[in-house]
Parts: structure tokens; C-alpha cells; sequence
């Protein structure tokens, strides 16, 4: 890494800096999550919190390349966040962009990524105070009891800058960039078409076909990954609240194509065994 880089990349908080509760640092410590997962969630945090703001409409692309992995990947990973109530999708609408927050309420995470209890244990434990002695009153930043507070509320700039400028509890500003892992290979065609086929027939009342793969293989040619998987998600939402189309496949095209403007199909007089003509 060249000199100059060091220096953009030195952290410095009149560069700006984002608002964090401690208790939000210490769940994510102690969370049972890939090192992916908590990328996303830091990613939200800059998007959100980094602006003063609560939500952002973020992309899967802007989350791959902030957590420097595939789509396919990170749709999955941050598909479990949501599952888990970490991290909530405040909107979406067919053919726009999400909008994506952080759920503050750690009692309201998953119990399979999270020990309530046990992080309410080691607070009262005092884990998480400084070892080091030796801070001005000024420089100390007492434990947050709320997990309300999505971070708005911390301590000011200039005590945080004290805590950087004199806390030795913090580690050296040197990194070796070399020890960053680099992320896996991107994924072939065959392999996104494959999970999404797979993400597919997870749908309820779906009935795996033979022609699965080719017709989401075509959805994917067409309209890209981003759009076939919320569309996917759009199908699966309304299965699951009891609507059942007489053609998943046409109804899931339906959805692309009003998704992008393209004009609707007629599925009435469309045959799935011909689907390969509606593209």
C-alpha cells in the first residue's frame, strides 16, 4: 500500500464518524454470525446511522461490494439477518430499491443468533469496562442500559476524539492490509441460476419441475439477479399469505415484466410448457 493510501485510510474523526449505542457493539461481539453477516450490518450502520438517519434504499450490489463478496452470497446472508429480526426491510416495492434498518431491540433478535440472557449477564459482570486506569472523566463513556437507542445519543465528538487521542485500551492504528483474507471467486452463471432455482422451489406450493433451471436461467438473462430474486421474494410473500396462482412461473414473469415496464402477459391463453416464447 503506498504512503499516500495510509494516509487516506487512517482513521481521523473529523473525517466524520458513526454514532454507535455500546450495547449494539457488545451483541454483535458476542452474536453467533459469519463475519459476512456483522460486514452487513456495518455496512447498514455507515449507510444509516453514518448519515443520521434510522433507514437507507441500499442495493444487493452496494451490500456485495461493501462487505467485498458476491450477490448470491450476501442475498443469503442477509436474507438470515432478516429472518433473524436483526436487520428489518422497512419497504419494498417490485422493481424499486429496498429500504433496509437495523433492529436496536437486541431482546427482539433470534434466539439462534443471540444469548439475551447471557449478555445481560456479562454487562452486570462489568466485561465490557476499560481494564486500563487512568482516563479523564471526560474521555469516559459510561455503559448504555437501553437498546432502544439506535446510537443518536452517544457521547460527543470531542469526547470520542479523547478516547482515540488517549485510551490505551485501543490497538495500534498499523494494519498490515496483507492479512485481509481476499473474498471467494465470484460465482458462475450456472451457480446464481442454481440458487435461485433453489430459491425458488423453497417458495410454499411450489412443485419442483424439470423446467425450473431453464425458466429461472431465462428470468436471470433478462432481468438480472437483483430483480428475479426480490421477484422470487414477491412470490414467495404472497404464497405464503394464502394466494395461490394457477401458473407460479408466468405469475413469477408477471411480476418481472410489471416490475420493469415490459407489457404484462396473458397468462390465460400461456402454457408453461411454452414459457420459452414469453421472454
Amino acid at each position: 500500500m503506498a504512503k499516500g493510501d495510509r494516509e487516506i485510510l487512517k482513521a481521523d474523526l473529523d473525517d466524520g464518524y458513526t454514532p454507535l449505542a455500546n450495547l449494539i457493539l457488545e451483541a454483535l461481539a458476542m452474536a453467533k454470525m459469519s463475519g459476512v453477516q456483522k460486514g452487513l450490518c456495518m455496512f447498514l450502520f455507515r449507510r444509516t446511522y453514518g448519515w443520521g438517519k434510522k433507514e437507507d434504499e441500499i442495493t444487493l450490489k452496494e451490500f456485495a461490494e461493501g462487505v467485498n463478496s458476491s450477490i448470491s452470497y450476501v442475498s443469503k446472508q442477509l436474507k438470515q439477518l432478516i429472518e433473524w429480526n436483526v436487520v428489518i426491510r422497512t419497504k419494498y416495492e417490485p422493481g424499486k430499491t429496498p429500504a433496509y434498518t437495523f433492529n436496536t431491540r437486541v431482546a427482539q433478535w433470534d434466539k439462534g443468533c443471540i444469548n439475551v440472557q447471557g449478555l445481560n449477564e456479562r454487562i452486570k459482570q462489568g466485561l465490557y469496562k476499560c481494564s486500563k486506569q487512568g482516563l479523564n472523566k471526560k474521555a469516559r463513556v459510561e455503559h448504555s442500559e437501553t437498546i432502544d437507542t439506535p446510537g443518536f445519543e452517544g457521547p460527543s465528538k470531542e469526547s470520542i476524539k479523547e478516547i482515540y487521542k488517549d485510551s490505551t485500551c485501543l490497538s495500534n492504528d498499523k494494519q498490515d492490509a496483507d492479512s485481509v483474507p481476499p473474498s471467494d471467486s465470484p460465482p458462475t452463471n450456472q451457480q446464481i441460476i442454481a440458487e435461485l432455482t433453489q430459491e425458488y422451489r423453497k417458495t410454499e406450493g411450489i412443485v419442483p419441475e424439470k423446467s425450473d433451471y431453464a425458466f429461472i436461467g431465462n428470468c436471470y438473462n433478462k432481468y438480472g439477479y437483483d430483480l428475479t430474486l426480490e421477484a422470487i421474494y414477491t412470490l414467495q410473500t404472497r404464497m405464503a399469505a394464502g394466494f395461490i396462482p394457477d401458473k407460479p412461473k408466468i405469475y413469477l414473469l408477471g411480476i418481472l415484466k410489471n416490475a420493469r415496464g415490459d407489457p404484462l402477459i396473458n397468462a390465460a391463453s400461456s402454457s408453461e410448457s411454452v414459457y420459452d416464447n414469453l421472454f
